[in-house]
Parts: structure tokens; sequence; C-alpha cells
């Protein structure tokens, strides 16, 4: 009669603690992953974040999701430069890139395949801002601001050499003057726009104007009388940038070896 009274006692302390974890919404699966219920973003408060604050937080009616903190990078670094399409990347961890809402001031761009292509105005900020769009709510997620700034002047070259010596083989060889950008991240194209050629022979100094990047024919021939120990000037070399502007980078001055 003991045992049975024990084993009684045993089932009705089973049946209550089961009735009880049903009715706090205990579930031997563990919370679920469905958050199809009511999304609420939690920060410091409930409202539009202020810039570098992160939502790292989704509370649902089910369960919370945390979520990374959301990346907006330069694919080549931290500043944007004007008069050039610069990549940038964007990615909230936990929200699909389709329900991600973009904007950004003091700029134009476009999605692209690897992520947005963004191209800078006059100003010298360019703030990105990102939202979501959860359950028909749009919530401000993040801010970034990157800096802008003018590409640098390029560096002119006759023949790989930007100033000093040079064979003479190598100047009647080359076809004029180019200009590049020296240690950049980005393939940007400059083209010359005109410089002055000067010499001296025959005790006389003599000029020449150019258009192009190109050695006019009068050039190559002056170029073609000078012989070792001679010395050569390219000045006034003006090259026009992406953004449409004309920068002066200065003179190349040569000595033939």
């Amino acid at each position: 009669m003991k045992l049975l009274n024990l084993s009684l006692i045993v089932l009705l302390f089973f049946t209550i603690s089961c009735g009880t974890n049903k009715e706090n919404g205990s579930d031997q699966n563990g919370p679920s992953d469905n958050i199809e219920g009511k999304d609420i973003l939690t920060n410091a408060n409930d409202g539009d974040i202020k810039e570098n604050e992160v939502i790292t937080e989704i509370k649902t009616v089910h369960d919370t999701i945390y979520l990374g903190e959301p990346s907006v990078t330069a694919t080549k670094m931290n500043v944007l430069y004007r008069g050039i399409r610069n990549p940038i990347d964007i990615a909230v961890p936990g929200i699909a890139a389709e329900n991600l809402q973009i904007s950004m001031s003091n700029a134009t761009f476009e999605k692209c395949s690897s992520g947005y292509l963004v191209e800078p105005g006059k100003g010298k900020r360019s703030t990105v801002s990102i939202s979501a769009k959860l359950n028909g709510t749009t919530k401000n997620l993040t801010k970034k601001e990157f800096r802008v700034e003018s590409l640098p002047d390029p560096v002119a070259y006759v023949g790989g050499v930007k100033t000093g010596r040079i064979q003479i083989s190598s100047l009647r060889a080359c076809q004029g003057v180019i200009a590049r950008l020296e240690n950049f991240p980005f393939d940007v194209k400059y083209s010359v726009k005109e410089y002055v050629f000067s010499t001296s022979l025959k005790g006389q100094t003599i000029e020449r104007n150019v258009r192009g990047p190109r050695f006019s024919a009068d050039v190559r021939r002056l170029i073609n009388q000078l012989r070792k120990g001679q010395k050569c000037y390219f000045e006034n070399i003006k090259v026009k940038a992406p953004d449409g502007s004309v920068r002066n980078i200065g003179t190349i001055a040569l000595k033939i070896i």
C-alpha cells in the first residue's frame, strides 16, 4: 500500500510540472527560429538612431535574434574620390539584401553585382544611411560617413623617365608624354592636353608648343639632333583628370646619356 501511495504522488507531481511548463511556453525543442511575428527593433530608444549607433538586436513575440554589426566599407579605402566610380560593400548579417534601403548624401550610386558604385559630389563628406524593411515597417539601422577628396595629381613620364638621365635611343624611340598615378588603388586615366618642349641647339634656346601627348614632327626633328650631354625639357605639362579638371603637373628635365 505504501508503494502504491508513493507511485501516485510521483505521477501527480509529474502531471503538475508538465502543465506548468506548457503554460509558461517552454518547449523541449528550445526557442523557435520562426520570426513571422511582430518585430520590435530595440536600441537606446525606439526611434531613428544617431550616427554610428548600431541596432544589433531584434525582439519578436517568439524569441530574440542577434544581428551582426552592419558593415559599410569602401572596397579600396575609407575615402571616396570625385570623378570616378568608387566601389563600396554594404551588408547587414541577418537581413536579406532586398530588405535593405540605401541612401547617400552628396553622391549618386547604383547597385552592381559586387556591391555599389558611388560617385561623390563637390562636398567634403558623404554619408551612407542604411534602413531595413521588416514586416512593413522601415527602421533606420546605421550611418557611415566617408571623406570625399579630389584625385591626386599624376606623374608625367617620357620614355619611362620622370626626370633625370635618359638614353638617346630611348628618347628617340618614345612617342610622347604620358601621365599616370603612382601607388594608387584605382586604374585612373589622365590625358595629356599640352606641353612646351624646349632645348638648346648651337647656343640658341628653342621652344615648341605641343597639343596632345604625342611628339609633333617639329619636336621629333629637334630630338633627333640632340647628342650626349645635352638637355631637353617638357614644361607646363597640362593633363585632364576624370572629373574634367585641367591640371598643370610641372616639368620633366632630361639629360641625354
